[in-house]
Order: structure tokens, then sequence, then C-alpha cells
């Protein structure tokens, strides 16, 4: 099992290295507008010129591409709202052994930008490591915190999985890039942060761009094996500098 584990990671990273940062940003972002293009079509069938009145109640369901700046900012406002929420719980951390035991990190570089590994280290974390890690990312739908239960954990790590290997292997084509924090628009320097669950609302670019480039850092030293990618998902930037 840990050798099929391994052969799959493998070939998941080999196709990152024939692809430039810009083009995996195109892929990514395509395939997420295409996924909400059905229900969106439907809303124009049943609403027609009527839709622009609705779509600021229900930005989630508009493709990346269709959303204005209000909405934008409003969907912000809420997932670090989530996520204060989800810190103040203050949730442990997950142990060395929790991840270590999942991903052997000298196998290859960059591990956890393939799904396999990202599930088989998932699999380890107990089920309130796994909803913070969703708070953080902003992962899951909103309607389960209107209800105030968190999602099964099944659920959750269906979820986690294609974030965190989207976040990792983003984080992989970055660090080829010299100085990619600085060189980042601050749309896609915002964009770029709150994918990794970092806060943007009412922070300074040049703050933003410190974040970016010290969590690039980490997890270029780390090879993403995931055990730093844990820790910066499970502390605040001001706290990334303790040692890992």
């Amino acid at each position: 099992m840990k050798k099929e584990i391994e052969k799959r990671g493998a070939s998941a990273s080999s196709m990152l290295d024939h692809l430039k940062r810009s083009e995996f940003q195109l892929l990514a972002r395509n395939s997420y507008d295409i996924s909400k293009l059905p229900f969106f079509a439907v809303l124009v069938a049943i609403f027609g010129e009527w839709l622009p009145l609705l779509v600021p109640f229900i930005p989630s369901v508009v493709p990346g591409t269709c959303r204005i700046p209000k909405q934008i900012r409003g969907m912000r406002a809420k997932a670090e709202e989530r996520r204060r929420i989800s810190f103040r719980r203050g949730i442990a951390e997950p142990a060395k052994d929790q991840i270590l035991a999942a991903v052997d990190a000298n196998a290859q570089n960059w591990p956890m930008s393939g799904k396999v590994f990202v599930s088989e280290t998932l699999k380890r974390l107990k089920h309130e490591q796994l909803y913070h890690l969703s708070c953080t990312l902003n992962n899951h739908n909103s309607l389960w915190d209107r209800v105030q239960l968190p999602p099964p954990a099944a659920l959750l790590r269906r979820g986690l999985s294609k974030r965190i290997t989207y976040v990792v292997s983003d984080d992989k084509l970055l660090n080829r890039i010299h100085g990619a924090a600085s060189r980042l628009t601050p749309d896609e320097l915002a964009i770029a942060c709150e994918e990794r669950g970092i806060d943007v609302l009412g922070k300074r670019e040049e703050t933003l761009r410190q974040d970016l480039e010290s969590w690039l850092e980490r997890q270029k030293e780390d090879r993403g094996s995931g055990k730093t990618l844990m820790v910066l998902l499970f502390r605040r930037p001001n706290a990334w500098a303790t040692k890992v």
C-alpha cells in the first residue's frame, strides 16, 4: 500500500513539473467556474432579467468571473468570521506522528501535492481537527453553520483532500518563481492569501506579501511533506515564527 501511495504521489508531482503557475491557475479557475454553470443556467432560465437582483444574496452560486467587488468583500468577511470562531475554540494542532505516519517525507518532494497523500494524512486527524481545517480554508457549505452542526468527517475529508492538494500544488509552482509574493498583483495576492486561510480585509498590501512569503518559505523548507502545512493552518501568521 505504501509503495502504491508513493507511486501515485510521484505521478501527480511529475504532472506539475510540466505546468507553469499561470497555466495551473487557468485550469483550476475554469474548472471551478464550469462547476457553477449548470445551476447558474437554471437560475437564468427561471428568473431571467430579474436575476441581477438576486445575485447579491447568493454569491456562492455565481461563477468567480461574474462576482462584483461588493460580493467578494462580503464573502471574505463571512469567511474570516468563520475562521475567527474556529480559532477561538483552541483546537490542538495535529501531533507529528499523525502527519509523518501517513507520509514518507523522504520519498519525494512535495508529496502533499498528490490527493492520495493528503487523503492518507486526513484519515489520521480527529473530527474536530478536520472541522477546524475546513473552517480555516472556508471549505464547507455555510448551511452547516446555520444549523450549528459540523459536517460529517467523510464529507470534510473529501472536500479538504481536493483543497489541500490544490494549495500545496500552487505552493510548489510559486516557489519556482523567484520572489513570487512580491510579483503578484494586489488582486492575485489577496486571492492567494485567502486560499491559504490568511485574513486579508483591513490588512496592508505589504503585510499580505510578507505573510505569503513566509508561508512559501516554510513550505519550501518542508518540501510539502504536510508537517509544516498543518502548523500553518492551525496557527495565525503572527505565531508562524515559532519553531515547528
